[in-house]
């Protein structure tokens, strides 16, 4: 299924594999079977096209998109049952921290 979403994805931005300069890959946390297949495509792609891949953190993305200059911040993701992800965060002068 993920080549198909991936084809499925840059049919609808309008772009070829091939215009792909770069690649990122979320390397958690996550559904651990989700990881692997996602850094197992990243890795393929990164080899055949060649292009430099970037591995991101959910908590970190999250965080980035949400806490502004000189706030600080808890981010959590729902894992299983009744367990959570989290992570605190503060944004300063030299980015988030």
């Amino acid at each position: 299924i993920i080549t198909v979403k991936l084809k499925e994805l840059l049919q609808s931005a309008g772009l070829s594999l091939s215009e792909v300069t770069h690649l990122s890959v979320n390397h958690g946390p996550g559904s651990f079977t989700g990881i692997r297949v996602g850094l197992s495509l990243a890795r393929t792609l990164a080899y055949a096209l060649p292009r430099p891949i970037v591995t991101l953190d959910r908590l970190s993305l999250l965080a980035v998109r949400r806490v502004r200059e000189t706030e600080t911040a808890f981010v959590a993701v729902k894992a299983v049952q009744n367990f959570y992800y989290c992570a605190g965060f503060q944004r300063t002068d030299q980015g988030l921290k």
